[in-house]
């Protein structure tokens, strides 16, 4: 079976880990995670990206990475590549660091950057549920915390903290109960998405749908004729996030019976447009919850 096309768009945000081979630790001791943190910063000057947040861990390591260009394989490749061969010298090992292919998966919405965000800090608490993780000195989350430290200057916390009131309301939402989890980030990407319960499950399709074809969210309308807000409602309707009346609503139909006529000629369309048929694949795949 082939492999799943990785999504590599201009700005995209990323959800990146890589375990190493069979499991084996990746840090070794602390001068293990100074130069991997260093080569990281080397690869970030290097292709222009940004660090939202990171967390290293004794065989693996989670990184939100933005890519202005889309250059999310190569510059990982070269952040893997340097840091395995400064790693394999300075202990006298040989083979392979990393298993072969990182995770990544695309970060769709505003409501996912902020359950990932949580979800990367509190890695930690795997190894010892006991100690804070203000404490754990390999990971972004102490940054978001204390504004009085000094970050690298490949890390930019200032658009995940920019969905919480203060620095003390984000350190509730990640430190606090796992319920906190459900608390809703209510941001409206046009005008034509209304705010209302649907409202996430349609913005996260109205990203990842604009991610695939490579188009702007003001590209996804019914006057375009690209067939994509066909595309958004058929898969809305299929996982059963809308009613047809509230797609008709949020996407300016003018009634349920034109969604579920524009659904059937997506259908149909489906069947011979081999490129519409790449952006309903690869949405229906890349859709999901974190792993």
């Amino acid at each position: 079976m082939s492999r799943l096309h990785r999504l590599d768009p201009e700005h995209g945000i990323h959800h990146v880990y890589s375990r190493g081979t069979r499991r084996w630790a990746l840090f070794i001791d602390r001068l293990d995670y100074q130069t991997f943190l260093h080569r990281l910063g080397v690869v970030c000057h290097r292709y222009g990206i940004t660090i939202h947040a990171f967390c290293l861990m004794g065989n693996h390591f989670h990184l939100v990475v933005y890519c202005q260009d889309g250059n999310i394989s190569a510059a990982l490749r070269d952040l893997k590549s340097l840091y395995a061969r400064r790693h394999n010298d300075r202990h006298g090992f040989s083979g392979p660091l990393f298993e072969s292919r990182f995770g990544s998966k695309l970060v769709a919405s505003y409501e996912y950057l902020r359950t990932l965000i949580r979800y990367v800090h509190r890695n930690p608490l795997a190894i010892d549920s006991r100690n804070p993780l203000v404490a754990h000195e390999w990971s972004s989350h102490r940054y978001f915390v204390e504004a009085t430290l000094h970050s690298p200057e490949w890390l930019d916390t200032t658009l995940p903290l920019s969905f919480f009131n203060d620095r003390r309301d984000y350190r509730l939402f990640v430190e606090g109960p796992e319920a906190l989890r459900s608390q809703p980030v209510r941001i409206a990407l046009s005008n034509d998405v209304p705010q209302d319960r649907g409202d996430t499950a349609l913005s996260t399709l109205l990203l990842l749908v604009a991610a695939v074809a490579r188009c702007e969210v003001a590209d996804i309308r019914a006057r375009k004729r690209n067939g994509l807000i066909g595309v958004v409602m058929l898969i809305a309707t299929d996982l059963g996030f809308y009613t047809a009346r509230e797609l008709a609503d949020a996407c300016n139909f003018s009634s349920a019976s034109a969604v579920f006529n524009a659904v059937a000629q997506t259908r149909h369309r489906l069947s011979y447009d081999e490129s519409l048929q790449a952006v309903h694949l690869a949405t229906a795949s890349h859709l999901g919850a974190m792993p």
